[in-house]
């Protein structure tokens, strides 16, 4: 219910009654272009945009200003009395009415520290009901990935089963989470690369032997659990050299294979950390076909078409340990991370450079915004130096 006091200007009451909500904007309709005084509270800046609307001057004022002028026990009449003498006020502070894109800025920040609090939460209580059953692992990210780790071993018998359960109930917004579809399809793509290699193999032998559907295989990487489709052939013959038949570990995978969605990686290099997944026991020509198939799976994800807007991105490099030219070096994996309105997360691109720079980040945001990025409304980073600059060089209106 809506409770409204109009005075004239002699200050002399002409109006006291009690609205409810279907019958405030019929009833301001009514009136001629007068002054609206509202505190500035929950759906104000709504109901002011509605009343401009319809001609009238609207001032929003903070609630602790309109108090000092109640003046008998607190109720809707009475507040609305004190609300019509403190608009009157010339000293009165008001508050500006917001757009509708303001308001959307603002939950967009109350939506992320709301998300950090509940996963700050989430990481608490996991690590609180792990250590009743003797489970502990560092502090910070590295130490909840392992931890996760472990619930999502079930060969692990000191999580009991009822407790797992609980746990696997935990949110999947994880980082790592975010590149397991990514993981997924290379990880696919080879073993489909796999298959084709040992047909033509066949083929040219005079074997005959052709595809026959799919089975599904759950793997555990190092962070997360992967269900992959495993390619099958019509005489049963095909054994997987990337994960064989009867293996459900493959550690040190994640980062290998995110690695090799950056931007940047050379064929070689591509090649390099395939020979480390596979080992020595495959031939150049099996590594030489995953290669490709590798490279048409990355090169189709690196230029996929992006949103024309988002309302949050995430910009952070990650280190990873890269093999380049027989030796193994430090190198910075550039990540973009957008945000939809609907909460939905996107990995808009990863890029490899030596190290993390500013000049190199300008690139990448110019490469964003040729793949149909045009606006930012939020970007959160970190404090590099040039970095927001170079946010606002191709982004101009974007809150850094």
């Amino acid at each position: 219910m809506f409770q409204v006091h109009g005075i004239d200007a002699a200050g002399e009451v002409v109006v006291r009654r009690r609205l409810s909500r279907g019958r405030v904007l019929a009833f301001f309709e009514k009136l001629p272009r007068c002054l609206v005084g509202m505190e500035a509270c929950n759906t104000s800046h709504y109901w002011a945009r509605e009343l401009i609307g319809l001609g009238h001057d609207v001032r929003l004022m903070p609630a602790q200003y309109v108090k000092p002028y109640v003046k008998r026990s607190k109720n809707d009449a009475a507040d609305a009395e004190a609300i019509c003498e403190a608009v009157a006020r010339p000293t009165m502070r008001f508050v500006p009415v917001k757009t509708p894109e303001q308001q959307s800025i603002m939950m967009l920040h109350r939506v992320r520290l709301m998300l950090n609090r509940q996963r700050t939460q989430l990481s608490n209580a996991m690590r609180a009901h792990m250590a009743e059953f003797g489970v502990v692992g560092p502090v910070g990210r590295m130490g909840l990935e392992r931890l996760m780790a472990v619930i999502a071993d079930r060969e692990d018998l000191r999580i009991p089963p009822d407790a797992r359960v609980c746990l696997e109930m935990r949110p999947q917004a994880g980082f790592h989470g975010l590149f397991d579809e990514l993981k997924k399809a290379l990880a696919e793509g080879v073993l489909n690369a796999e298959l084709d290699e040992q047909l033509d193999g066949e083929a040219a032998a005079g074997k005959a032997n052709h595809r026959n559907g799919y089975s599904k295989k759950t793997v555990l990487t190092g962070s997360a659990k992967l269900d992959l489709r495993i390619p099958r052939d019509r005489q049963g013959t095909f054994d997987p050299k990337l994960i064989a038949r009867y293996e459900r570990r493959f550690p040190g995978f994640d980062e290998k294979i995110v690695s090799m969605y950056a931007r940047g990686m050379t064929v070689r290099e591509i090649q390099g950390h395939l020979m480390e997944i596979y080992g020595l026991d495959v031939s150049p020509d099996l590594i030489s076909t995953v290669t490709d198939a590798v490279l048409e799976t990355v090169g189709e994800w690196q230029n996929r078409p992006l949103e024309p807007m988002y309302p949050l991105v995430f910009f952070d490099a990650l280190r990873v340990k890269i093999r380049d030219e027989g030796l193994v070096r430090n190198k910075a994996i550039y990540i973009a991370l957008g945000v939809m309105a609907d909460g939905t997360k996107d990995i808009l691109g990863l890029w490899i450079e030596t190290s993390e720079g500013a000049k190199f980040w300008l690139q990448i945001l110019t490469e964003l915004k040729n793949r149909g990025v045009a606006d930012v409304c939020i970007a959160v980073c970190d404090g590099l130096k040039g970095l927001p600059d170079a946010i606002n060089t191709v982004w101009e209106l974007t809150t850094v």
